[in-house]
């Protein structure tokens, strides 16, 4: 059995096996970390479904909670992403009707596109997939714990990197268009409008920066500082043909280390020159996520007859 979670389901919450099971959605800002918070995922969907944002559901075998899933929208955005996916059951039907339902009631919300980030070796993946997920792309999770003096650059380029500005944002989507795949792009948002909404939802929460790298009135480099769990996180992209920009984004990153913490780059698998060049210098590949949409039939509003201005 399927349904929403209701507000008496907390102390069963609590009290399930679902407390042991590690969360196999992984959304930026928690994406290094395993298990989940029952109490805190209770509240978020309570809360948040009343405005809209969430939506949670569980499932129950034998009258016992053993699964739960939960969207998130952006802002009101036709875009959502899973940011809790948990089950304690084997049974793939059982995973896979519990996504189902997201997209079912979802799409009456007037969602477009779901995304899942889970990782490679996820068992949930299949069913995930049988639910009607397409793989997009894989990301590599990269990190690194050295002081960051002696890796960076020995070579001296002009100071091409600098905050990012509002009228940036079309510079880096052309960025990202030139270097991904028409497949990739096609799925992730092949307008400017979807792929900005697909970006702010994957990369929700902690930015700390961003820098862009222009040269002759081109943006050849994006890099957004975030910081989660005391760690700082990166995201970039860099135009492979570039030598300065590769080289370059590495003394921003390494210059962003804090004392003994670590550096955490998620690449995404269509940028290999930067996969190469970071573990070149010192990084180690830790995890491998791959990203997931669903394409989602919106709610169509009906039309209906005005009267007329006199």
């Amino acid at each position: 059995m399927i349904r929403s979670l209701h507000i008496f389901d907390l102390f069963a919450l609590l009290r399930s096996s679902l407390s042991a099971m590690p969360n196999e959605a992984k959304p930026r800002s928690r994406i290094t970390r395993n298990g989940a918070d029952l109490g805190e995922i209770y509240w978020r969907g309570l809360w948040f479904s009343l405005l809209r944002k969430r939506q949670t559901w569980v499932g129950l075998e034998d009258k016992a909670l053993r699964g739960l899933a939960s969207i998130r929208s952006h802002s009101d955005s036709k875009t959502w992403e899973v940011d809790y996916l948990l089950s304690a059951s084997a049974d793939e039907e059982f995973q896979r009707e519990l996504l189902e339902m997201h997209g079912i009631s979802a799409g009456q919300a007037g969602a477009e596109r779901i995304f899942l980030r889970i990782s490679e070796a996820s068992p949930l993946i299949s069913s995930v997939q049988q639910a009607g997920f397409r793989r997009c792309f894989s990301e590599f999770l990269y990190r690194y714990d050295g002081d960051g003096t002696e890796e960076i650059p020995s070579k001296t380029y002009s100071l091409g990197w600098r905050s990012k500005r509002q009228g940036d944002e079309f510079g880096v989507f052309s960025l990202y268009n030139s270097i991904a795949s028409q497949k990739v792009c096609r799925a992730v948002g092949s307008t400017f409008k979807e792929w900005s909404e697909a970006k702010d939802l994957l990369l929700k929460n902690g930015t700390k920066g961003q820098f862009v790298y222009e040269k002759g009135g081109r943006i050849l480099g994006w890099l957004r500082l975030a910081e989660y769990e005391g760690d700082t996180h990166v995201d970039m992209l860099v135009d492979p043909a570039s030598e300065e920009a590769l080289e370059m984004v590495l003394t921003h990153i390494f210059r962003s280390k804090k004392g003994k913490t670590s550096i955490l780059c998620l690449v995404p698998e269509f940028q290999e020159a930067l996969c190469r060049l970071l573990l070149g210098r010192g990084f180690v590949e830790v995890a491998r996520y791959v990203i997931l949409v669903k394409q989602v039939t919106a709610k169509v509003r009906q039309a209906s007859l005005a009267p007329a201005g006199v």
